[in-house]
């Protein structure tokens, strides 16, 4: 495949950036599986319905194949992540 541009290699290893992050907070747009919870209580049920974490997983893996294709990822490492991707 010939290149059209040199490669884009993302470089933030957060959610998004911190001004997005911070928006999405105040705003209640956060998906309720990305939240962390603080303390985590033993009665406190986690379980959610198939529909909702095959939807928030497939949602995340689209988002990784988009970046895949911006930084026109190749080779080694971008085989293992489809094969990751294609196990769900």
């Amino acid at each position: 495949m010939e290149r059209l541009a040199p490669n884009s290699t993302g470089k933030c290893i957060q959610m998004c950036p911190a001004k997005e992050k911070e928006m999405r907070i105040r705003e209640n747009l956060i998906h309720p599986l990305e939240k962390v919870y603080r303390s985590e209580r033993v009665d406190q049920n986690n379980d959610r319905p198939w529909a909702e974490v095959y939807d928030f997983i497939f949602d995340r893996l689209r988002a990784v194949r988009q970046d895949m294709t911006i930084q026109q990822s190749d080779g080694p490492v971008a085989i293992t992540l489809l094969e990751y991707a294609l196990g769900f």
